[in-house]
């Protein structure tokens, strides 16, 4: 997994992740691939250089935020940055190169939109970011998974620390769950011939 959550909160969305994995019987575990400040770009390096060192994982998840096209993600959001900008071609082409990459190791992708606190009373601004992501994933045929969806209908002032892009503790817990059940389906299609599915009748 590649995590955007500044250093110091990283490790909550992915100990989240891992208990939705426990509580739901699902024998996977939690991978962590990304460093602060990585882009797109840091991404596909890894991914390249690390998979089969990472276990050959079955699912690589990628988080995308803004910053990831212009260090600015105000003018990302803003529609100051076309889709046929450099800096969205760019992007999108490092993007490519880990679908291509997930393709021939057949591993599942996710690209998941990462949207920046201003958005949730604004998310007519959608077209500019998350609607660029979701017709690449549709081109590239991954996964596609918008944040703003569901913390949209939440108050930013649970999602997100005031005055801060990072998630609060309770954002850290929701966006866990959704990419949980965003991606379970592709957990249990990994899951080896034979292997038992869990058991959700146990307590």
């Amino acid at each position: 997994m590649s995590a955007r959550d500044g250093a110091a909160n990283r490790p909550l969305l992915l100990e989240n992740l891992g208990q939705c994995l426990s509580r739901e019987q699902v024998p996977r575990k939690v991978l962590e691939a990304g460093v602060d400040g990585y882009g797109s770009l840091e991404e596909s390096f890894v991914l390249d250089t690390y998979y089969e060192t990472f276990g050959r994982p079955p699912l690589i998840v990628v988080m995308h935020y803004p910053n990831d096209v212009d260090d600015n993600e105000f003018v990302v959001i803003r529609g100051a940055v076309g889709e046929a900008d450099p800096r969205w071609t760019t992007s999108l082409s490092y993007l490519a190169r880990i679908a291509a990459t997930a393709r021939a190791q057949g591993a599942s992708l996710l690209i998941v939109a990462i949207p920046p606190s201003t958005q949730l009373a604004a998310p007519d601004t959608r077209r500019n970011y998350q609607d660029v992501l979701r017709r690449f994933c549709e081109r590239e045929g991954v996964r596609f998974v918008d944040l703003l969806d569901t913390l949209g209908q939440r108050d930013v002032r649970d999602i997100y620390i005031e005055r801060d892009p990072h998630w609060t503790a309770t954002g850290h817990q929701a966006v866990a769950e959704i990419l949980y059940e965003g991606t379970k389906d592709l957990l249990a299609a990994s899951m080896p011939a034979g292997q038992p599915r869990p058991d959700r009748t146990k307590p």
